[in-house]
């Protein structure tokens, strides 16, 4: 019954979440209008994690030391129940919790009643695995959900990639669309400047909620990235040529000890929620790039320019350099000619740059056999 009751506790709770979700969804290809604080977020995510340890430690822990000795008096109850029911029944009387507990397992399933009689600690277990999956479900969907909140000023910017006509422009600087002086355009300066705000943000709460970050360290296999996987396809990339994630935060070695330091903990909970969110703009930069539908000679050299600019930014967190990007900044960068000469002789040792020339090489309007 406590389990079932749980579950239906949890499932309220992943409905909501689902509705929060959809509050900070792309809808038609756009970001939600409404932007909502850190906080909040953050906020849901600690309390859904200290919900969780709260279920794993009472069923490991309350839960069999406040049943033992129902369950002794239940098994001895059912032991001596087929051999004497007038003794059965003193020990009944005696054992009212015991009675009650028998009497439901007898007129249910057998196989429950058995299962229950041969190891009570694992029937209880068992019981109580359900709530605790759920439980991480809901986790999972709350760390998404900060994620999305973290990526949706940064999606604002990104969005408006591919409709630009800036790329196609002949000349640089004209009009002030396209900027004459090799710097980024404003949709690259704003990306750049919300991510270099987010680290004091995360520090901010760190600093507030010290007592609960290591529970909200993110799982960075589940978060950004979904467009990688997107743009590789759309690049068929064999899974052999793909590139790994785009950046993996560094680790110290190991999970946390109980004896690590407050600030060490702190320090990974900045570092791999930002490196989840500049995976993610990198990965969704990317995927609208290739969504450009035509590029000139002076559009090719501001979207190197934007390339680099988004690269840097993670530079200045991270030592890393994304191969595919810097193959999408090289691609954007080669003059025509030296461009249309690398897609007819090919170098087939990298199917990856191979497939970035050739993409960059059709927005450039070169013709390819076989294209």
């Amino acid at each position: 019954a406590t389990s079932k009751a749980w579950l239906m506790h949890l499932d309220r709770l992943n409905d909501a979440l689902k509705e929060l979700l959809k509050s900070v969804a792309m809808t038609n290809g756009k970001p939600a209008e409404e932007e909502i604080e850190l906080n909040s977020p953050l906020s849901l995510l600690q309390k859904i994690e200290v919900l969780k340890q709260n279920l794993v430690r009472f069923t490991h822990e309350t839960v069999p030391l406040q049943t033992a000795k129902e369950v002794k008096d239940f098994v001895k109850a059912s032991e001596s129940f087929e051999a004497s029911s007038e003794s059965s029944s003193s020990a009944m009387l005696h054992n009212p919790k015991a009675s009650k507990m028998m009497v439901s397992l007898k007129l249910g399933d057998p196989k429950f009643m058995n299962r229950f009689l041969m190891s009570p600690d694992r029937y209880l277990e068992d019981r109580i695995t359900a709530p605790i999956n759920s439980c991480g479900q809901l986790s999972e969907q709350a760390s998404l959900f900060v994620y999305k909140v973290m990526m949706q000023p940064i999606m604002k910017s990104i969005e408006s990639i591919p409709t630009s006509n800036v790329w196609t422009h002949v000349d640089g600087g004209a009009d002030g669309t396209v900027s004459a002086f090799g710097a980024p355009l404003k949709y690259m300066q704003d990306i750049s400047q919300q991510i270099w705000a987010l680290p004091e943000q995360l520090e901010n709460y760190a600093l507030a909620n010290a007592e609960y970050v290591r529970m909200c360290i993110p799982d960075l296999d589940i978060l950004g990235d979904e467009d990688r996987n997107l743009l590789e396809s759309t690049l068929n990339l064999s899974h052999a040529t793909r590139h790994s994630r785009v950046l993996v935060a560094e680790d110290d070695g190991g999970d946390l000890d109980e004896e690590d330091q407050g600030e060490e903990i702190s320090n990974r909970f900045v570092r791999y929620w930002l490196a989840a969110v500049t995976n993610g703009s990198v990965n969704s930069f990317l995927l609208h790039l290739i969504q450009i539908p035509s590029l000139s000679g002076a559009g090719s050299n501001q979207l190197a320019t934007d390339i680099a600019g988004i690269a840097d930014v993670v530079n200045s967190f991270f030592d890393f350099n994304d191969p595919l990007l810097l193959q999408f900044r090289e691609a954007v960068s080669m003059d025509i000619a030296l461009l249309e000469e690398a897609v007819t002789k090919p170098d087939m040792s990298d199917p990856s740059l191979i497939a970035v020339q050739r993409l960059v090489a059709e927005k450039r309007g070169i013709k390819i056999d076989g294209g």
